[in-house]
């Protein structure tokens, strides 16, 4: 068993379309494992193409775009029998590529790879999750459950053992939880709604208490007081009943 690595690198200034790594190995001896490393990490991207000659078998890499400046890393095993030469394994077998290509025409692999990642995870974040429809609209009608996608959204979140599928009991639960938190949404209303006549009942008294009080004001301003005696006379009398004082 042997380990063999090529390293290539592009230093021109642009980037290289349709690059091919050779390489040639002893016809006694397979390639068994190999990836190709480039600056964004694991190269998925590549073929391997093999071919037999007179002098072993020979080996291709493609690689559809190497990005200016970017190092490659061929590393592959092979195994077999008998010995290698190891300064004819380690010849160089040469490297040929297609168009270069401008800096803003390549595609950023980092990116794409971000992207993949990004996607792979929200379908993980959204397990998908399935139920019996006759045993859901059982368990919505034992429960008095009248929207039936409200309620899944909400019975989604009762997997307990987490296998994707929501038995009778997980159902049962959730139809429990969500009866639960709508009593305590009407209770809420209630109070708020009992707040509100309360308050209604307290602005009435203040308005009766109000009315009272200007009546009593309107009563008072029917009379005048005698200056001399502080009897109270009628607003249209002329004398004091008790002092005979004239009012002006």
């Amino acid at each position: 068993r042997y380990e063999v690595l090529i390293l290539f690198e592009n230093n021109g200034d642009t980037a290289l379309q349709d690059v091919f790594i050779n390489d040639v190995i002893p016809s006694n001896f397979e390639i068994k494992d190999w990836h190709i490393k480039g600056t964004g990490g694991k190269r998925e991207d590549c073929e391997m193409t093999t071919e037999d000659g007179d002098d072993g078998s020979h080996v291709s890499w493609m690689i559809p775009i190497v990005g200016k400046n970017e190092r490659l890393e061929v590393s592959f095993e092979i195994k077999g029998s008998g010995e290698v030469d190891a300064e004819a394994l380690n010849r160089f077998h040469g490297v040929h590529f297609g168009d270069e290509v401008e800096t803003e025409d390549v595609p950023s692999l980092e990116q794409e790879s971000v992207e993949e990642e990004s996607s792979e995870e929200e379908v993980e974040e959204a397990p998908k999750v399935t139920w019996r429809e006759d045993v859901l609209l059982r368990v919505m009608k034992a429960s008095g459950i009248e929207d039936r996608d409200a309620f899944i959204a909400h019975a989604v979140n009762f997997d307990h053992d987490e296998n994707g599928y929501l038995k009778k009991a997980e159902l049962e639960d959730a139809a429990k939880a969500w009866n639960e938190a709508n009593s305590e949404d009407s209770s809420e209303s209630e109070e708020v709604e009992e707040s509100t006549e309360e308050a209604t009942e307290e602005a009435v008294s203040s308005e009766t208490e109000e009315t009272s009080t200007d009546e009593v004001a309107e009563d008072e301003a029917d009379e005048k007081e005698c200056p001399i005696c502080s009897v109270m006379s009628p607003k249209d009398a002329t004398t004091c009943a008790a002092c005979s004082f004239a009012f002006i």
